[in-house]
């Protein structure tokens, strides 16, 4: 992938306001372009379950040019090779069909 194609799965994330990963709220998250090697973490994200428990994420660029997308749900897998779904919200629609 050269610079000057395009991410959809990036693309929906940076329009996005909120973004939950297997249905919990993001707290934190950085994004970063795809104008890297293609092992290189682009996305990484966490939040804190009710009992106090951090969980981390981070998504390579491969991840993000492979992943799949249907309406706001990404798919992809993170840097251990578990599969996440990420759902991405705005106050105005992201996707349209």
């Amino acid at each position: 992938m050269t610079n000057t194609e395009t991410c959809k799965a990036l693309e929906l994330l940076e329009k996005s306001e909120i973004i939950e990963v297997e249905d919990k709220l993001l707290h934190n998250w950085h994004l970063d372009s795809l104008d890297c090697d293609s092992n290189e973490i682009v996305f990484e994200c966490s939040f804190t379950d009710e009992e106090g428990y951090i969980f981390e994420y981070s998504f390579s660029k491969e991840a993000l040019l492979e992943a799949v997308m249907k309406y706001n749900v990404i798919t992809m897998k993170d840097d251990t090779g578990e599969e996440v779904e990420v759902s991405c919200y705005s106050l105005s629609p992201v996707v349209s069909e």
